[in-house]
């Protein structure tokens, strides 16, 4: 029932994150996370809710709490790259994303923010 009961909070967070009521969208994801701390994609959810709210220090932290339940998951090394990218930890937004294309090497998202990382580094 925890779990069914964290999924609808989560639910109604991608709904205010899609409306862009990121304050109420991490208020849900919250919820959602005191019960059930483990679900990783929540957790990102959340980050990126702090991340569009221009809070970075927090979105890093939930990114890095995501890694520690699973260190491989793809869009939390995508997020944080983009996270850190943002914070101007560039070096950092780099090891994130070349982490995901060894573990999915054909991955379009870390390709495209490599671009992006290596164009700002040539200006």
């Amino acid at each position: 029932i925890r779990g069914k009961i964290a999924n609808m909070h989560a639910e109604i967070g991608k709904i205010y994150k899609d409306l862009s009521h990121y304050d109420d969208a991490a208020d849900e994801y919250v919820k959602a996370l005191k019960l059930r701390p483990e679900f990783v994609d929540v957790r990102v959810n959340l980050a990126i809710v702090y991340r569009n709210n221009k809070q970075f220090e927090s979105s890093k932290r939930e990114l890095e709490e995501a890694l520690k339940i699973n260190a491989t998951y793809p869009e939390a090394l995508i997020q944080l790259g983009l996270t850190c990218y943002m914070m101007g930890q560039l070096d950092r937004a780099k090891q994130e994303w070349l982490k995901v294309l060894t573990i999915r090497p054909g991955d379009r998202m870390a390709k495209m923010y490599m671009n992006l990382l290596m164009g700002a580094k040539r200006r």
